[in-house]
């Protein structure tokens, strides 16, 4: 995967951390966040190589970026960092032979946000909104077993 930081710098994963990275766009239900940082949160625990990180869909601007920072950092605080992954006329939702990656949110399709990328050890795990929520709101048990 291709996201970059706040400074606009490539992020790269370390190789002994298990990253639960939340993906958000402007199709969200925002009182979602709190329950599923709830949840990473215990999942989390007291081990430093499990980090949770948000992955904002956003255009590109630094202005759309220190934004969605605060925004975030608002919504949902507890989380290690933010992370952006573009949109917009240099960035097209699709595969960008420039950049030689497709965006996060078109390669896994994702629509309705929180969703959810588990990145451990290399390996990619993704979990769209309807996987991790019951129709209630709360979490899917089915979801719980296999993030453990």
């Amino acid at each position: 995967i291709k996201v970059y930081d706040i400074d606009n710098r490539v992020w790269i994963p370390d190789s002994t951390n298990r990253y639960f990275l939340i993906l958000k766009n402007n199709k969200t239900c925002l009182s979602c966040y709190n329950t599923l940082l709830t949840y990473l949160m215990k999942l989390k625990g007291n081990n430093s190589n499990n980090k949770i990180m948000i992955i904002s869909h956003v255009d590109s601007t630094v202005l759309a970026r220190k934004l969605e920072y605060k925004r975030v950092r608002t919504l949902v605080p507890g989380i290690d960092d933010i992370l952006f992954d573009y949109k917009g006329d240099d960035y097209p939702m699709g595969y960008n032979e420039t950049m030689n990656h497709a965006s996060i949110f078109y390669k896994y399709q994702v629509d309705i946000t929180p969703a959810l990328l588990l990145f451990d050890k290399g390996n990619i795990s993704y979990y769209s909104y309807k996987d991790i929520y019951t129709p209630n709101g709360d979490i899917n048990k089915g979801i719980s077993i296999l993030l453990k």
